[in-house]
C-alpha cells in the first residue's frame, strides 16, 4: 500500500477521521432528537454536521495527547 504522509502525521490524520465520523454522528442524532425523524431535519442536518466538525477537529487535536497520555498512565504503558 502506497504512503501518502509520513507516520509522523498519525496522529493528525487520527484526529481528522475522529471528528469526522463522531461530529457526522452526533449531530444527526442530536437534529433528529431536537426536530424529530423528517426530511426537514434531514436537511438541515448537514449544516450542523460542518459546524460540529468545524469546532470538533480543533478539539480533536488539542484533546486527543492528553488522552493518551491518561490512557497510558490508567493502564500501565
Amino acid at each position: 500500500m502506497k504512503r501518502y504522509l509520513k507516520p509522523k502525521h498519525t496522529t493528525y490524520v487520527m484526529a481528522f477521521f475522529m471528528a469526522l465520523a463522531m461530529s457526522c454522528i452526533m449531530s444527526l442524532v442530536l437534529t433528529i432528537f431536537r426536530l424529530g425523524f423528517s426530511w426537514h431535519s434531514l436537511l438541515v442536518w448537514p449544516a450542523s454536521w460542518l459546524l460540529g466538525f468545524i469546532v470538533g477537529f480543533p478539539v480533536a487535536l488539542v484533546v486527543a495527547p492528553i488522552a493518551l497520555k491518561l490512557a497510558r498512565r490508567v493502564t500501565g504503558v
